[in-house]
Formats: C-alpha cells, structure tokens, sequence
C-alpha cells in the first residue's frame, strides 16, 4: 500500500460497466472513512453527498468489466485530477481499488475442530451476514485464519467455506496473529470487524488444514496406501489404523512430504474419527485400502471361510429341528385329509341318492302337469271356476261370505272400481270447461293430497305466465302429481338427471348417421314432445336433481326453445338432426327440429346432495321458486273431494292457449309496485313482466291483489336477484309492499346458486 499520509474509504458499487460498454466505468457510494493518516477506521461517512458534491458518488476511471454490483471495495480519492484529461471524467476519482478484509469473530466456537468440520460441511449461522467478500476467521485461540472466502449455505441464514483467497490450497490456510489495533471496529449494517485499512498481514504464523472431513480423510487414505501393509493388519479401521498413522507423523516417519501439511492433516484427523465411523462411504474407502494388501487379504479370507462354515453348521441344526417337527406336521396333516376325503365319498353317495329322488319327482311333476292339461282341454270351466276363486282369496278387496245367503258380499268395491284411483295414463280424464272449474280442480286436488292451496295456485300461475318452477320443500314431487293429476290428466313425467348429462341431446335423442335414424333418448323426453305436438294435450315433465348436471349447458336451450315455442317464434328449435339425411320411414323426422310445444311444462327439483352445482344466471332468467311446504304462510281453504278421491281432469287445448295469451295480456298493464322493487334489486324489464304475470294469474285465481303481488315478487324478483337481505328490505319499503317471510325462499336461492 501506499506510504503516504491519506484517508481511506469503504464504499459500495452503485454502478457496474456493463460488458460492451465503449466507455467502462463505475460509481461507488463511500460508506465509511477512516482518520487522515489512514491507519484506522472511523465509522461510517455521515454526509457523502457534502463530501462528495456530485451525488455523493466517486467515480472508477477504467472499471473492470467484472465488477459486481453492490460489491465492497477499499479505496483512497484524487481530489486534484488533471485538467487536460480528453475524456472529461468526474471530479473525484478513485485510486488504489481493493476489496476490504471483513472479520469474522468466531471466538465463541470454543471447539475449533466442530468448527471446522461445520463451516466445511452444513455451513455456521452468522448472524449479521458478512459484506466483504474476503474475511478473516478470529478463532478462541486468538488466531486468524484467512484471507477466505465465504458462500450461502442450504439452510438459511447459515454460511459455508467456499475457498481460500488467490491459489492457497484449503489444506495449507495461512494462519496470522494480530494486534489489537490491527483490526476496527466499525457499525456498518449492524457491528463488524475490518482489518485497518494499511494493514499487511505479511508472514503466515502457520497452517491449519480447513478441507471438509470427508477430504481429509479421503488424503489420509492415499497416505495409508502408501504405507506399509503389515502396519495396517487390523480389521478395526477407524481407531488402530489412523493412530499408526498419527504414530507415523509424530515420529517424524513421513518420507519426503511436507512436515506442516502431514502436521495439519493429524490435526484434523483427531477431530475426523468420529466422522470416519459415521461415513459408510469413507470406511467402505478405508476397508478398501486395508485389503489391498496380500496380509490383510490373507486373513481376512480364513476369518471368513471359518466363520461360513460355523454358520452353514449352525443353520444345518436348525433345519433338521425345524424339519422334525414338520414332518410329524405333515404326518398329522396326511391323516386329516384321509378323513376328509372318506367324507367327500360319503357325501357323494348321498348326492346321488338326492339326484335320483329329484328325478323321479320331476318325472311325476311332467305327469301331473300332462294330466292336468287333459283335464283342462276337457273341462275348461272347472279352471276358470278355480281361478274365480283363487283371485277371491287372494284380492284384499274381497271378503267371504259371512252368515247365511247364497254367497259373499264383497266388503269393498270391485276391483274395477278401486283401479280408477291408480294414477296411469291410461284412465279416463274430465276436461275442465272454463277457468272456474280449474280452480276448483286445483283445490279439490291440494285437499285430497293434504297440500297447500296457496302452492298449488302459484305453481299454476308459473307455468300458465311461462316462468319454469323450481319446487323445493319435503312435498315438491306430491304438488307437481297432484297438478298433474288435476290439468293434465295425470300425464306426468319424471326424468332423474345425472352427472353425466351434458346437453339437451341426453334428454331428448341423438341422429345415427349409419342408420339414418334419431335415436330417442331412455329419458322419453322426444315421446312426450312429439306426443304434445300432435295432441296439443297438456303434459308436465319433472327434472329430478336437475343441479347434478351444468344446467347452463342442458337446460338453458330447452328453456330456450321452450320460450320460443310459447311465443310462437319457430326460428329458435333445437337441432336433433338434418331433415334431408333422416330415413323417411323415421317417425321421428317431423320432429327433427323440435319446435318446443308450450303444451309441454317444465319443472325442475333440485338436489340436496353433495354432489350438485351451481345454478347459473342463464338459468335464473326462466325460472321462479315455489315452496312446496308453504312454510311462514296462512294456510288457504281447499275444497274437499268426494269419497275422498279426487277425479283425474284436465284442461283442453283451447282452454289453455287461450289461459296463456291472457297472461302474456295483463304483461302490459298496472306495474308501477313490481317495477320499483325489480330497479331497486338491479333487474331486468324482463323479469319484471315476468312477475307482473305471475301476479295477474294469481289475481284472477281468486287471490287478493296484496297476497298476489306478494307471492309475485318473492317467487320471482326475490329467487332472481342476488341482492343483500338489507337491499331487498330497502326495495319493498320503497314500492310500499309488504311481503312476509320473504327468507325462506331467499335462502333456497342461495343454496342453489352456491
């Protein structure tokens, strides 16, 4: 370094040349100073940008391209550059660049040898990391170790040795002792140690060997090859071995190897047995070396012929004990299958004997059954006779006969009678003349089910204004029968969709090309359609779980068609098949492009499984919620049926168009309470009119306007919008409507939207 009396700096790199750069220079921001005569460090340079007026920064004439950012460097400042320089360069140049010693105080390792074996291995945790580059190691014995380098371990916030400074070999580290005034310290980011900035730590006070333990192992065992065999006799590596080798150093014994490097390799072979024992690779490496000598080969050889053959006699006993006792096993064994197989013979026997009695009954059983078909070809009355009675007595609806008399009375009806009460397509309907007998339809079959009236009302004004209905409650599937049962004549159709229904195809058929035919679908979704087509009778299908499947992928475009179908738009159908490709004895061709019928009522229940999904906007749109139970609501009057049964009506075609274009009538009139809430929850005209609809049918089914409007709005705007509890308040207190109990039918919708 320098002689002259002049202030040093550490400062960090602010700007690194860039590799093609035509100009290479750098700017370091100054960090600490140290006094004017350079001998000590001060601390850190309180205001750079005063001492160095040009942003604080000093700048690096012809910088490596190497440079690091942010790097440490030492340094001293040209505060009187020349004036004639053709390049202009800065100011306040930097002179005699180098990078800084840091100082690690390690004093608190107080085992240097678990140091070393450490900070060569899994690495030491430092704590605040070191910023210089090159440091030096301050041991407990008072000696430093260095110059080294450091590099970040696995494990954060631990470092690990990464090499000696220049060319030193790891295994020849310089070791230097210094003064107190030597080194500095100085609080930069957190308290550190630097070496004073004119200090050269000139002559080494020795050597320390700071390999990892696996590399000094691994040169004590080329050391050992070396030596001679009959040294190295014994099997137990890890102690008697490496401490004829250590005898060997000590006693000087070593060749023509270097005496300090053979010193500071016995030094950290004291600290490595343990390590040798641990490592199966090293001892695997020593075990090596001991047999490669013909001595230890030798003997090794006859330890282990003598020990195989102790074994092979030891385990000889052990087979024929363990066989004794397995023969007498097998012998026991032998016996019980003899008897085992005595009762499979015995046991055949009597099969046989089953056999042989099985067909001599089945011989008599065919000579009964001919015998009895002669008889019946003969008298045929005396089987219908038998049959008469066998069904007399077999039928609950008949009794027998009870005193005197020439015969039972039966204690029911006929049996013709009793079937009329079963619900099948195939019994006689009533036709409804007006919209008086369907109310009276209706109430007669929501008391005759034990259901609610009000339901049973609303579910009607859903399907007559063209809105599907989602039925929920314990009772949904008895109200869509029991509807059924009262306009369409029973004609009820229940489809349970699953999972894997994926669009209206799966509900409705699919086109084979091969064979130039619709396939229907098991569903009979395309029976009932075409059906409707061609009877105009009413039909309703119920969609059972319809969440289970995406909704927005099935459902949205038969709703779709649907509402077309209602509007009479025919240019919105749903596509099974080119007409021109089909068979022409295909009697699904006409309904190739199916024009939704609006005969054909949809509804849907949805499924309280785990496996369901969310119902999305696009279905909303077309659908209002009807609470089948009726909960929070005043149960209406219903109209009692005769003999308790109520009669299986329906509605004509006419009566139901022209039920339809009524509603799609009062759409256009009084809406100013259903619009007001429908702005204040964020929804459409449309949904508006759709409400306003379902209010008018309501209305005209002997409903007060207010119970109506309520009904309305809450199966309808309320199930629709996503709005808060505190925003639907808000909306019916500014229409001025009151609709209680409005949650229940809420908190289904959420159910279902999530």
């Amino acid at each position: 370094m320098p002689t002259t009396n002049r202030s040093y700096y550490i400062g960090r790199v602010k700007r690194a040349p860039h590799r093609g750069d035509a100009y290479l220079y750098a700017s370091i921001e100054p960090l600490v100073e140290s006094d004017p005569t350079g001998s000590q460090w001060l601390g850190p340079l309180r205001n750079s940008v005063s001492s160095f007026p040009k942003r604080g920064l000093v700048h690096w004439n012809k910088a490596p391209f190497q440079l690091q950012l942010g790097s440490l460097w030492q340094f001293t400042i040209d505060e009187h550059p020349s004036a004639v320089r053709s390049d202009q360069l800065e100011h306040f140049q930097l002179e005699d660049p180098q990078e800084p010693i840091e100082v690690l105080d390690l004093r608190g390792w107080s085992d240097e040898e678990r140091l070393r074996s450490a900070i060569t291995s899994d690495g030491i945790p430092l704590s605040p990391p070191p910023l210089a580059r090159r440091v030096l190691l301050w041991l407990a014995s008072d000696v430093y170790v260095g110059p080294l380098l450091l590099k970040p371990a696995t494990a954060p916030g631990f470092w690990v040795l990464d090499r000696p400074d220049a060319h030193i070999d790891a295994a020849r580290m310089p070791v230097c002792r210094l003064s107190a005034s030597d080194i500095n310290r100085v609080p930069l980011e957190g308290e550190r140690w630097f070496v004073s900035p004119r200090l050269e730590l000139g002559r080494s006070a020795g050597i320390q060997n700071w390999t990892s333990d696996a590399q000094v192992t691994r040169s004590i065992l080329t050391r050992l090859r070396k030596m001679d065999p009959d040294l190295v006799r014994a099997i137990g590596v890890t102690e008697s071995v490496f401490r004829e080798y250590l005898d060997h150093v000590e006693g000087g014994r070593m060749g023509s190897a270097d005496p300090a490097v053979e010193r500071a390799r016995a030094d950290r072979l004291r600290g490595v047995r343990d390590a040798i024992q641990r490592d199966e690779v090293l001892l695997t490496e020593a075990v090596e070396a001991l047999l490669g000598t013909e001595a230890v080969r030798t003997e090794v050889q006859s330890q282990a012929h003598a020990k195989i053959d102790g074994e092979v006699h030891s385990r000889r006993a052990e087979i024929d004990a363990a066989l004794s006792d397995s023969t007498k096993e097998l012998a026991r064994v032998q016996d019980i299958l003899n008897a085992k197989r005595t009762e499979v013979a015995a046991l055949d026997a009597a099969l046989l004997e089953k056999r042989g009695e099985l067909e001599a009954k089945v011989a008599s059983f065919d000579q009964e059954v001919s015998a009895r078909l002669e008889e019946i070809a003969r008298r045929p009355e005396a089987i219908f006779a038998e049959t008469a009675v066998m069904r007399a007595v077999l039928t609950p609806g008949f009794a027998r006969p009870v005193g005197g008399g020439n015969g039972g009375v039966p204690a029911y009806p006929p049996a013709r009678a009793v079937s009329r009460q079963v619900r099948d397509f195939g019994e006689s309907t009533l036709e409804l003349g007006d919209e008086t007998d369907v109310r009276r339809a209706l109430a007669v079959h929501a008391g005759a089910s034990a259901l609610s009236l009000q339901a049973m009302l609303s579910l009607h004004a859903m399907f007559v204004s063209g809105a599907a209905p989602v039925v929920v409650g314990s009772y949904a599937y008895d109200l869509l029968r029991a509807y059924a049962s009262a306009v369409a004549g029973g004609r009820l159709h229940w489809i349970p969709i699953g999972s894997s229904t994926m669009e209206p195809y799966d509900l409705l058929g699919r086109f084979d090309g091969a064979s130039g035919r619709i396939i229907p679908s098991p569903s009979g979704l395309l029976d009932v359609a075409r059906d409707a087509t061609q009877s105009g009778r009413l039909h309703v299908v119920v969609l059972e779980g319809f969440n289970r499947a995406p909704c927005e992928a099935y459902l949205s475009p038969i709703l779709e068609a649907a509402q077309a179908g209602r509007l009479g738009d025919a240019l919105r159908v749903i596509p099974l098949a080119n007409p021109e490709l089909i068979s022409g004895d295909d009697p699904y061709r006409e309904v190739a492009r199916l024009v939704w019928p609006s005969n054909v009522l949809i509804a849907c229940l949805p499924s309280d499984g785990s496996v369901t999904l969310p119902v999305p906007p696009s279905v909303w749109r077309f659908v209002a919620l009807v609470d089948a139970d009726d909960r929070d609501r005043t149960q209406l009057p219903s109209v009692p049926a005769e003999n308790g049964v109520a009669p299986r009506t329906e509605i004509p075609p006419t009566l139901w168009k022209e039920s339809v274009a009524t509603a799609q009538a009062h759409a256009a009139h009084d809406r100013d309470e259903v619009t007001t809430v429908a702005r204040a929850l964020s929804l459409s005209a449309r949904d508006a009119r759709d409400a306003v609809r379902v209010r008018e049918v309501l209305c005209a089914n002997g409903l007060p306007h207010g119970d109506a409007t309520s009904v309305a709005l809450v199966a309808t705007l309320i199930a629709r919008s996503g709005s808060d509890a505190k925003a639907i308040d808000e909306g019916l207190r500014t229409a001025g409507v009151a609709v209680p109990s409005w949650q229940t039918i809420r908190a289904e919708a959420q159910r279902l939207r999530s």
